[in-house]
């Protein structure tokens, strides 16, 4: 369901109506978790780009339902960004589908 849709309810039965009530509880526990967990994303990636200037380690409260831990992070090196790269000892296989692909997508003439 779309953020911010009303739940359709087709029949009074009871069933159905508290599955649409499910429905919206569920939709505002979500709505709920995903704010939380951007936020901490923001917060993990405010402190990676202060720490990239300081020499304090940088650390965490982590929380294991009702156990806290803080850990500390030696890590100086500001956020970076991953990329895959191909392995030329290793066959081309991706290459190989988008090529079967593109040949069945366009048409025979």
């Amino acid at each position: 369901m779309a953020q911010g849709q009303a739940t359709k309810v087709k029949k009074k039965k009871k069933s159905v109506l508290k599955r649409a009530v499910q429905a919206r509880q569920r939709a505002v526990v979500n709505r709920a978790n995903r704010t939380r967990v951007r936020t901490l994303m923001r917060r993990l990636r405010t402190a990676i780009t202060a720490a990239k200037n300081d020499t304090a380690p940088i650390e965490l409260l982590v929380e294991n339902q009702d156990y806290f831990k803080t850990c500390k992070v030696d890590y100086h090196g500001g956020e970076r960004y991953p990329h895959l790269e191909r392995d030329p000892s290793k066959p081309d296989l991706l290459s190989l589908v988008i090529r079967s692909q593109t040949a069945q997508a366009s048409p025979a003439k």
